[in-house]
């Protein structure tokens, strides 16, 4: 709150210890949730002490009452805009309160909220009020007749009266007062006084009320030696760095009339209703790029068309591809492909997962020493990386990160900034500064971050941008109020949802973390919400829930399928704050096989429009059986659909041993500049 109006504030002081001549006084400076506190006396009505302290006063970072309930005791001066963005943070205070506020920028409800809880007095004397004391005239009237004998009373003061027989009343008050108008049959209505001192009062039972304020509070409750065939041959499975799983013919009864009859139940990772098709395959513990589900099927190396789970089969529409075309006694062997190592051989088709089918025919011609590579027609080409990447964080370009590096101590930096904010001051300036404090500095960084959560509060990418920056530091206090306040302001966002669970969780509320992920699962959180393009992550992170705090929690109500321990070497989730924002992810693995991920709606329209009908902008990638050694993540920023005035930041969290008693993690931030520029995120170490 550094645009209050202190003469307005020292007037106010004036008054008041004219009043109070010799008082005890505790200036409590409040700010982020941090607490300065110093003591003071004031003799004589002489409260030169207390003037130079306030005027020495650097006001920075976003409003929050935190603790001051229990340092703040009998008379207490609260002066505040209200602008406080914590829900359910209003203090009660023990003693009587009176809030002030010399803003012209201000939360009115925030503002009667504090007053009413407290039962308090509340004095707006912003710059366009006389703040003398006044006596105020009107009438209060009904649609058909005037109101006599309405109680008019000042909120947090003692001083009341009555309107007479013809409506009319007179009561003594300061402009800012807040006074409150009660009749029999009536709606109570609340005004903020001002500097027109004849008032026009009109009440009845519906609600409808004439300049007044209307206060709605709800409250939130809150290794092998026999070879396998792979998408190059007959190889072995110690050799190529991806989970594969096979059957020969030996393993098919000569009975069987169909491929879907001699896969089933032969092969543990492949799960398809008895009837269906085997191309109806989902492969366990893959997640998907796409709202399809299904595995890809390449039989002899060319890839059939794929089956769609996105929508149901109809006489009109049928989006299964049946393989009963496939002579099951022609086939030498099925395998299973999975994990985004498989997934660099067919590209986004293989994101589901792979079965191969091997003919007898094409046996005999691998075992001629036919080249395989030439006959699979479905394998990805020209996926070998032999490009450079910058290897190096791209720096914050913008000119007023000159007067910062130039300071000779973090101290003259810090003071630099203060000066540079009032022209400069938009969510990139505020990230950007905390960024280049949060080393040096992590409360401060903190303090700088948190200013968007007061001035920024309507922007969803802003807020986005600062929790990925509060994950990073690992700040969870500032990653939980930012997480609640998407929650707040954008509810209809799948997304907000699972950003609050996760925030909760990291600051350890494992329970309210680990119901809000159950409701996620079934839905039941908002029925109104689709929350299917967030399933997969949603399914994964109530699995580590259960798995890492299950005796933390109660989990009686979280299917059995929730406590099984996945077997990933890792799990990438990427989370971007902007779902117009153009990028590709370059997987590389140790052999510099590489597979692109597109953030475009060139791309992937049906992603980017499920993205911004249902509010969400995340993905996750699992590295499961995967090769040995350094995978690079590379990042290459291709602009933004839409011109905005925030830089696109992505975060990458790597989780490894997911679910495991051993599991850790490591967190990167990427904030993308240079359309074009490829940049090395993440080196993802597989032992």
């Amino acid at each position: 709150m550094d645009h209050r109006d202190t003469d307005k504030d020292f007037q106010f002081l004036a008054r008041y210890f004219e009043q109070n001549k010799n008082s005890q006084v505790s200036l409590v400076r409040f700010q982020n949730g941090n607490l300065n506190i110093a003591s003071m006396a004031v003799s004589d009505g002489n409260w030169e002490t207390l003037k130079l302290a306030l005027l020495d006063t650097q006001y920075d970072g976003a409003t929050s009452y935190k603790g001051l309930a229990d340092v703040a005791k009998g008379n207490i001066l609260l002066f505040t805009d209200g602008k406080e963005q914590r829900i359910n943070d209003e203090p009660i205070f023990d003693g009587k309160l009176t809030v002030i506020n010399s803003s012209t920028d201000y939360n009115t409800e925030k503002l009667l909220l504090l007053s009413t809880l407290n039962k308090g007095r509340l004095l707006n004397i912003a710059p366009r009020y006389d703040s003398s004391i006044s006596e105020y005239t009107g009438q209060i009237v009904n649609k058909n007749n005037v109101i006599s004998n309405a109680k008019i009373t000042i909120i947090g003061e003692n001083t009341s009266t009555h309107s007479n027989k013809d409506g009319s009343f007179s009561i003594k008050a300061m402009p800012g007062d807040t006074i409150s108008i009660e009749a029999k049959g009536a709606k109570t209505v609340l005004m903020e006084l001002g500097e027109d001192q004849n008032l026009a009062i009109f009440m009845n039972g519906n609600g409808e009320q004439l300049k007044e304020v209307l206060i709605t509070s709800k409250k939130k409750i809150a290794s092998t030696t026999e070879n396998r065939m792979t998408a190059y041959g007959p190889t072995n499975p110690d050799a190529i760095g991806y989970s594969i799983a096979s059957i020969d013919d030996e393993a098919i009864s000569e009975v069987t009339t169909t491929l879907s009859q001699a896969a089933q139940g032969k092969l543990i990772s492949l799960e398809y209703g008895s009837g269906q098709d085997v191309s109806q395959s989902v492969i366990r513990g893959l997640t998907t790029f796409k709202s399809n589900n299904y595995a890809l099927i390449v039989v002899d190396g060319v890839a059939l068309k794929q089956s769609s789970s996105s929508q149901p089969a109809t006489s009109f529409n049928n989006n299964i591809q049946s393989t009963d075309f496939i002579d099951p006694n022609n086939i030498a062997e099925i395998t299973v492909l999975k994990g985004l190592a498989a997934t660099n051989l067919y590209g986004a088709q293989g994101s589901n997962g792979v079965i191969l089918i091997t003919t007898k025919l094409a046996e005999q011609n691998l075992k001629a020493k036919q080249d395989p590579s030439e006959k699979n027609t479905a394998l990805l080409k020209n996926n070998i990386y032999n490009g450079t990447a910058n290897l190096n964080r791209p720096a914050a370009t913008a000119t007023y990160m000159k007067a910062i590096t130039g300071a000779t101590n973090p101290d003259k930096a810090y003071q630099a900034y203060l000066s540079l904010r009032d022209r400069n001051a938009s969510p990139e300036f505020y990230l950007d500064m905390a960024e280049f404090f949060s080393n040096s500095n992590p409360k401060r960084a903190s303090l700088i971050a948190s200013n968007i959560l007061e001035m920024y509060s309507d922007s969803n990418e802003a807020l986005k941008a600062l929790l990925m920056i509060s994950n990073t530091w690992n700040d969870t206090s500032l990653a939980l109020d930012t997480a609640n306040l998407l929650l707040e302001r954008f509810p209809n966002q799948i997304q907000s949802y699972l950003d609050a669970a996760m925030a909760n969780k990291n600051a350890g509320n494992y329970q309210i973390a680990l119901d809000m992920l159950h409701k996620m699962s079934t839905g039941a959180i908002n029925s109104q919400l689709n929350f299917s393009g967030l399933s997969k992550i949603i399914d994964n992170e109530l699995r580590g829930m259960v798995l890492m705090y299950g005796a933390q929690v109660k989990t009686h109500r979280i299917a059995p399928i929730y406590f099984k321990e996945p077997d990933y070497n890792a799990r990438v989730t990427f989370a971007w704050n902007d779902s117009d924002a153009n990028f590709d992810l370059k997987f590389i693995n140790p052999k510099k096989r590489f597979f692109n991920w597109e953030h475009s709606s060139k791309s992937d329209v049906e992603r980017i429009n499920a993205e911004k009908t249902n509010g969400f902008t995340k993905e996750e990638f699992l590295l499961i059986d995967a090769e040995k050694g350094p995978w690079l993540i590379n990042v290459t920023y291709n602009g933004n659909t839409r011109q905005k005035d925030l830089p696109v930041f992505i975060s990458c969290t790597v989780e490894y041993d997911f679910g495991k008693p051993q599991q850790r993690s490591e967190k990167h931030l990427l904030k993308l500049q240079q359309i074009g520029e490829e940049v090395t995120m993440v080196n993802v170490l597989i032992k």
